[in-house]
């Protein structure tokens, strides 16, 4: 689950299923990809991204707003190498 520091929810696994992505290979904030290399499988983890190790000035043109800090909910499921 992603969400601004006021609790509106951006984007959540809930709705779309897990989500699949490289470490340091895919267009993901800069921060998940720093905090997801410190988790082992299974473990649960809240990430605060400043707005500049999430989506800086521009947000994401959808619902994160320019200069937002985002609270990230995470659980690592898998490693597929």
């Amino acid at each position: 689950k992603i969400a601004l520091l006021d609790g509106t929810t951006c984007y959540s696994s809930d709705e779309k299923g897990p989500y699949e992505f490289v470490v340091e290979g895919d267009a993901l904030e800069s921060g998940l990809h720093e905090g997801i290399q410190l988790m082992k499988v299974g473990e649960k983890a809240k990430f605060i991204l400043p707005s500049y190790l999430a989506h800086g000035l521009h947000g994401d043109d959808a619902v994160i707003p320019p200069l937002s800090a985002l609270v990230v909910d995470i659980e690592l499921l898998a490693i597929i190498r």
